[in-house]
């Protein structure tokens, strides 16, 4: 068993000394010999130059370290690719109009089951953001998925709280025209009818256009009463003038 031990150390040394000519490198046959030493029972083993084991195991963690930020940057780059597709997904594509039925209101309302899974448009002034098309679970929309909201009747300033419309929050965050609502703005809503729960429709969002602006409209209103007021005054003033008896010097 001794000379086995001995013709092993003897065969590794030749090798390490062999290795330091050709390659002119310490670090390669001092794991060479480590690597050989390594397969001696310990009980027989002979001292090891520690600055060999230490050489072998700076090279271990370094190639642990190696691995272990390899795996890091496979699965980085995977989460990039799935975010990447993932908004890919989410880009909505414009819907076509003619998909769409045009309806009235009061019929929506008299027979909803009859749109039921239909696609309609209708308008109305908006009157706010309602909680009344959520966490109902007949016709269930999540608070934490959607918002809802609510237009005015045709016929008066009374929100019309029989119609649920919901929008997804997700949409809504990218959605110009939602963010900037505003109480009175004419708009034209295109949805689908996804429940007649309550015998009321349930209206599923698929896209809103403002027709005419509140404000815009309160502008054009305060412009033509002041060109009224304006003439008005221009004729009271034309008939006080022809009224006016003329003074002979």
């Amino acid at each position: 068993m001794k000379k086995w031990i001995a013709t092993k150390i003897l065969a590794s040394i030749f090798c390490f000394i062999v290795s330091i000519l050709c390659l002119g490198s310490v670090e390669l046959p001092a794991f060479a010999i480590y690597s050989a030493l390594s397969h001696i029972p310990n009980h027989l083993q002979l001292p090891t130059n520690p600055l060999f084991i230490a050489s072998t195991e700076e090279k271990k963690e370094d190639i642990k370290k190696g691995d272990k930020k390899e795996k890091e940057d496979k699965e980085n780059k995977k989460e990039e690719k799935k975010d990447k597709e993932d908004k890919k997904e989410k880009k909505k594509e414009p819907i076509n109009e003619k998909d769409f039925e045009p309806i009235l209101l009061g019929k929506l309302l008299d027979s909803p089951k009859d749109y039921l899974n239909k696609k309609i448009k209708f308008r109305g002034k908006f009157s706010s953001f309602t909680t009344l098309a959520l966490d109902y679970e007949p016709a269930l929309r999540k608070s934490k998925d959607f918002l809802s909201i609510c237009i005015f009747r045709p016929d008066r300033k009374i929100p019309l709280s029989e119609l649920k419309l919901a929008y997804p929050i997700k949409e809504a965050k990218d959605n110009i025209v939602i963010r900037e609502l505003e109480e009175n703005d004419l708009i034209e809503i295109y949805g689908e009818v996804f429940s007649a729960a309550l015998d009321e429709p349930w209206v599923d969002i698929l896209s809103i256009k403002t027709i005419e602006s509140a404000t815009k409209s309160q502008k054009g209103d305060k412009n033509i009463i002041d060109k009224t007021n304006k003439s008005s005054k221009n004729k009271t003033l034309k008939n006080k003038s022809k009224k006016e008896p003329k003074i002979n010097e």
